[in-house]
């Protein structure tokens, strides 16, 4: 069996979901579009290939401060 990822299935562009904790009863969260989902039936499973591993790195490393809850970080427009 090969190694999966999930991947979000709001859009063409295949974003890893985050798996976190920040919101109540959802595990997994899309970074890109907001979709947060419990950990049964989220997203969808696909093959791991070097392209999304790179992605999710990335992805969460963008998203740190965010769901770190530190709202000193987080860019605001005014």
């Amino acid at each position: 069996m090969s190694e999966e990822i999930k991947i979000c299935s709001n859009h063409d562009e295949q974003v890893p979901l985050i798996w976190t904790f920040k919101f109540d009863g959802s595990e997994y969260w899309c970074p890109a579009c907001g979709y947060n989902c419990g950990m049964f039936g989220a997203g969808e499973n696909v093959p791991v290939t070097d392209e999304l591993k790179k992605a999710a790195k990335d992805w969460k490393k963008k998203a740190t401060p965010f769901l770190s809850g530190d709202t000193d970080d987080w860019d605001y427009e005014l």
